[in-house]
């Protein structure tokens, strides 16, 4: 599809989150069943949701993938669809590193929030995650939490 770029960490998110939202098609009117059914299984290059967020998991598993908030977008959505621990999806993100594509001050700080997000279950990966950035920047005062 052109225009659209499926590599891009937002669109991914928005993409599964509104995958996961419509499920079912009860209530639309018409049109929109139509063009749902019809368009939507493109969007995720006709897999399910759950597979569609492995693959992307994959990718980065083998390292096709490393731009730091599309590797944030995908723990989350492994979490979401419950195809991950919250152990194994912060791994993702903190064994990716800082030395990759997509690193700054604000994709790291996106990335303690959305390891924070994932519960109480993150914790220690949040604080790991603040002191690499820390050591990364020293120069850096306070990460926003």
């Amino acid at each position: 599809m052109r225009g659209l770029d499926a590599g891009h960490a937002g669109y991914f998110s928005r993409l599964v989150d509104f995958a996961l939202k419509v499920p079912n098609l009860e209530g639309l009117s018409e049109p929109a069943k139509l063009v749902l059914s019809e368009e939507f299984p493109a969007l995720l290059k006709g897999a399910s949701v759950k597979d569609y967020v492995s693959d992307a998991a994959k990718a980065i598993q083998r390292g096709d993938v490393v731009d730091l908030p599309f590797r944030v977008a995908v723990a989350e959505c492994l979490v979401k669809t419950g195809l991950a621990t919250v152990g194994s999806a912060t791994a993702m993100i903190i064994e990716g590193g800082l030395d990759t594509p997509g690193v700054s001050l604000e994709s790291c700080s996106s990335a303690l929030r959305a390891i924070q997000g994932l519960g109480p279950e993150g914790k220690d990966a949040a604080e790991k995650w603040a002191s690499m950035v820390k050591e990364r920047f020293p120069l850096l005062t306070e990460l926003t939490r």
